[in-house]
């Protein structure tokens, strides 16, 4: 009785460690490649924001050269 049982635990344990190897498989080939991509998305969405904000600060930039011009001009009138 006492084989039985040992072989049944064996038996047991294979299945287990089959299940879970399974589920890893699962895992390598299936999740991962979503939650890759997205992954990649998002990247793809914090450098599109990065480049807007970059433009907007070159604009508010021009923008300050420009009014700190017509304040140096109008000081020079006075």
């Amino acid at each position: 009785m006492s084989e039985r049982l040992h072989g049944g635990l064996q038996v047991g344990a294979a299945m287990l460690g089959l299940v879970a190897g399974l589920t890893g498989l699962f895992g390598a080939f299936v999740l991962l490649p979503s939650r890759m991509e997205a992954a990649e998305r998002q990247i793809a969405r914090l450098n599109d924001r990065d480049e807007k904000s970059r433009e907007m600060l070159v604009r508010i930039e021009e923008r300050l050269i420009q009014v700190q011009g017509e304040i140096s001009k109008r000081k020079e009138k006075e």
